[in-house]
């Protein structure tokens, strides 16, 4: 959980990050050349879910429901990011956590 929680936006620092990483992708359709830091910001990204994926089941990532489940990771990630970014950074961000927390609790079950 605490690699998930470092690319979460819970802190002012990773809210900055992930307000530029939301700037790349949208300045990256006007300048094509941001589009390679883009992609490659993605591809890191997945690899991190893909071993977190990895870790939590015990399968290796050559089993598609890990490939799957690491989708899984980044898309609820990707999504609870942009939640976060759009209440108070004094708010409790507890019910992130908590989505998360029963998502990766459903992995280590499978």
């Amino acid at each position: 959980m605490a690699v998930i929680e470092q690319v979460l936006p819970l802190s002012n620092d990773g809210r900055a990050e992930f307000e530029v990483n939301m700037a790349l992708m949208a300045e990256a359709a006007a300048q094509p050349e941001l589009a390679k830091t883009r992609d490659e910001a993605h591809r890191l990204l997945s690899e991190l879910f893909l071993r977190v994926a990895e870790m939590v089941t015990g399968m290796s990532r050559e089993n598609n429901e890990v490939r799957q489940a690491a989708r899984r990771l980044h898309a609820l990630v990707d999504g609870l990011s942009f939640h976060l970014l759009h209440h108070s950074p004094e708010d409790d961000p507890g019910w992130a956590l908590d989505i998360m927390r029963a998502e990766v609790a459903n992995l280590h079950r499978s």
